[in-house]
């Protein structure tokens, strides 16, 4: 499992051994409470925007731009020593494909203004935001870093012709990182769920302020 920032919160029930009920301790999964509503988002988006592969209503450029979106965000967030080369591989992706990335931004400007006309820039940048949402996913930002290097790593023989065919076989690789995520979170729910199901929901309990000589709560 990714390691976070955010820890959940784990408790197991008190069971009583008379009626011979088992200790278990209840599923548990790294990130915090907070961040449910963000996968639950997150599944929807990882289906409509990033499942590539057999998917030929995904202009190529727009497939291009979304793996520039992917690396750049590596290249800004993926900042321990083991994930150095991410930085100096994607000032060289840039400086080689300049031309291919610059015709592939054209092409998707103009996608997106066949379909949404005067008012595209709005959806574009939209869209682009939730792209770079998706990659920036603090959970799974480790495990993404180590998915990039490789990628990196098999960029530079790639030229700018080949790049879209490059892109449509690399975003399922690096999809694949966060679909494991996910699936890993809605198990965690399930299970979750069993368990409460089976041995109850413990209710937090919290100590009573302690009153001071004054009647005021410390």
């Amino acid at each position: 499992m990714v390691t976070s920032l955010w820890s959940w919160p784990t408790s197991g029930h008190a069971c009583q051994a008379r009626i011979g009920v088992q200790t278990r301790s209840k599923p548990t999964f790294q990130p915090a409470p907070q961040t449910s509503l963000i996968a639950v988002k997150s599944v929807t988006i990882a289906g409509t925007l990033h499942a590539f592969a057999g998917k030929a209503q995904i202009h190529p450029d727009q497939i291009v731009w979304n793996m520039r979106s992917a690396l750049n965000v590596a290249a800004l967030d993926c900042n321990q020593p083991q994930h150095a080369e991410i930085q100096s591989g994607y000032r060289t992706f840039l400086r080689t494909h300049a031309k291919r990335l610059a015709t592939a931004n054209r092409g998707v400007d103009t996608g997106f203004r066949a379909r949404f006309g005067a008012g595209f820039v709005r959806q574009r940048e939209s869209y682009l935001t939730r792209v770079y949402n998706f990659y920036a996913f603090p959970p799974v930002l480790s495990k993404f870093c180590d998915a990039t290097m490789l990628v990196m790593r098999d960029l530079p023989p790639v030229t700018s012709l080949q790049l879209h065919n490059f892109a449509a076989l690399t975003m399922p690789k690096l999809d694949q990182v966060y679909e494991d995520f996910y699936r890993d979170y809605a198990k965690y729910q399930v299970d979750a769920a069993a368990w409460d199901a089976r041995y109850g929901v413990r209710q937090a309990t919290y100590p009573a302020p302690v009153t001071s000589t004054t009647g005021r709560a410390q």
